[in-house]
């Protein structure tokens, strides 16, 4: 499902506070953004390229956002 213009503007509003963020979001339109529900007993197997890797990794890092991961 395509993002509303309300939603984009409160995903806007929710990172204003973090400046790499807001120029990452704001990059896109709410046309280019899409939600999508995935089952937690998704079996797929996702991958990941190296610069993202390292950017994520980065992100991470620093502190400025949470994430939850689960391995298995």
């Amino acid at each position: 499902m395509h993002f509303t213009h309300e939603a984009y503007e409160e995903l806007s509003r929710q990172f204003d506070p973090q400046p790499l963020a807001t120029q990452f979001i704001s990059q896109f339109s709410p046309k280019n953004i899409l939600t999508v529900q995935i089952e937690d007993s998704c079996g797929a197997l996702w991958g990941i390229s190296l610069p993202s890797w390292a950017q994520m990794k980065r992100e991470l890092y620093s502190g400025t956002a949470d994430i939850t991961l689960r391995f298995t």
